[in-house]
């Protein structure tokens, strides 16, 4: 089931005095791009907690069950063992991804996790190291984005190539 709702985003723990935001003009944080061997595809949201300007929050939970994967999600071709760059428009305090198979009745089975490092200063660009041993039969990588007042999750569709032979020394 899908639910979305109006929060006190300080009620939440999200916002430490809803007046600030009322001030500033509201992030988007809704956006968030895939770069891999010189292409670059969106991610499509998933679910969010977003701060606006009344100092309350647009949250929408989807069902892991019922709304993952996510439909019509952009597809990137990766290779076992390489970096993936993540771009943000804002700045993420915290990235943990996924990566995921659709099994015969639709459902992602995870088949690693791990976390992002952030690579620059503004913490808008950060890399994700795919393992050398990362199942290519996984479909999805799937990120779960914390920012400092706000919190996304996104998806793309993935082709996965296998690592490249190891240099001889």
């Amino acid at each position: 089931m899908t639910r979305r709702a109006a929060v006190p985003l300080a009620a939440l723990g999200l916002l430490a005095a809803p007046s600030a935001l009322a001030q500033t003009a509201v992030p988007d944080y809704r956006s968030m791009f895939v770069q891999y061997g010189g292409k670059t595809v969106q991610a499509k949201l998933g679910s969010y907690c977003h701060p606006n300007a009344q100092g309350t929050g647009e949250c929408l939970e989807l069902d892991p069950k019922k709304d993952y994967p996510l439909k019509d999600a952009a597809t990137i071709t990766v290779r076992q063992g390489e970096d993936v760059t993540l771009l943000f428009k804002h700045t993420v305090s915290h990235l943990a991804w996924r990566a995921a198979r659709i099994d015969g009745l639709g459902e992602e089975r995870i088949t690693w996790t791990g976390t992002g490092r952030a690579v620059t200063k503004t913490f808008r660009r950060w890399k994700i190291k795919l393992p050398r041993t990362m199942a290519r039969s996984s479909d999805v990588l799937g990120f779960d984005v914390n920012y400092p007042n706000a919190y996304s999750s996104f998806e793309v569709r993935i082709k996965v190539l296998k690592a490249r032979a190891a240099a001889k020394k």
